[in-house]
């Protein structure tokens, strides 16, 4: 219980330092020096990425927790090594081949007016869903290593950090709306980057191996009753957001004002958030 106890103490100010430094800029700063449809369009593109995310890591992350612990050699944690870089990758590859054919229907449906040319608007949302696709899958990884207090530091101050200086190059004029857009996306997958960098060890220590069907059949069905249970929660949090852009006019400035609200909501989560995910490898 004292590592359990320390980890949860460190994320837990981890987090907070995180909420002060997100909701001191998102209040303060970005309203003040953007317009509110600049700040509506990363809510809409990192909205939309996170459900197809959600999706498209079919639950493997999540699965890898409640798998590891059983798994007795080396073959079988190489097995587990490679449906979770191939699981996603099929996955995100029908994603995009059905995506990009839909997607002039897509923005029609979910965006009431066009602000950003739509190949920009597009290409961040595919890039940002094939990031947060294999943050989400080897989160759980992190997570069994016991990294959940760098893991956060990643995720709630270093990707927030990203997200400012793409701001205020935007706001400098030294790049121009699509290239805003794109660079957006580029901080999610440098969030990629560095929680591979975290987890290294993991993929040092286990050869990739072809999964054998024992292996891999009760790995998928445990990872479909994952994505199920994650996905219902992750709904409820984002199809709000999602119908107000949708369905109300003026859809950008509708979704930043709605996504401040929820911002200030969610304090209530922090410390819910900072427990539960370092207790989750102790459990297992």
């Amino acid at each position: 219980m004292g590592r359990l106890a320390k980890d949860s103490i460190i994320t837990s100010i981890i987090i907070a330092i995180g909420f002060l430094f997100g909701t001191f800029t998102g209040i303060f700063i970005y309203p003040k020096l953007f317009a509110k449809a600049d700040l509506g369009i990363f809510r809409y593109i990192v909205g939309w990425g996170t459900l197809f995310a959600q999706f498209c890591s079919f639950g493997v992350g999540s699965a890898a927790i409640r798998t590891y612990y059983k798994l007795k050699s080396k073959r079988a944690h190489g097995e587990m090594k490679v449906l979770l870089l191939l699981v996603p990758m099929c996955i995100l590859l029908i994603f995009v081949l059905s995506f990009v054919p839909c997607s002039d229907f897509f923005l029609k449906k979910t965006l009431n007016g066009l602000p950003f040319e739509a190949w920009a608007i597009i290409t961040s949302i595919i890039l940002m869903t094939v990031g947060m696709t294999y943050v989400k899958t080897y989160q759980g990884v992190a997570t069994i290593l016991q990294k959940t207090p760098v893991l956060f530091f990643v995720n709630e101050i270093m990707l927030k950090i990203g997200v400012l200086v793409v701001f205020m190059l935007y706001y400098y004029q030294l790049i121009g709306s699509s290239i805003f857009l794109l660079g957006l996306s580029v901080v999610y997958l440098s969030q990629l980057v560095a929680v591979l960098y975290i987890i290294r060890s993991y993929f040092e220590q286990y050869s990739f191996t072809l999964p054998s069907a024992t292996t891999a059949k009760p790995f998928m069905k445990l990872s479909l009753f994952c994505l199920v249970d994650n996905s219902v929660s992750l709904l409820v949090a984002q199809i709000d957001l999602m119908m107000v852009g949708a369905l109300l006019a003026n859809s950008l400035v509708q979704m930043q004002e709605y996504g401040m609200a929820i911002q200030v909501a969610s304090v209530i989560f922090l410390p819910w958030r900072s427990f539960m995910t370092t207790s989750v490898p102790f459990i297992a």
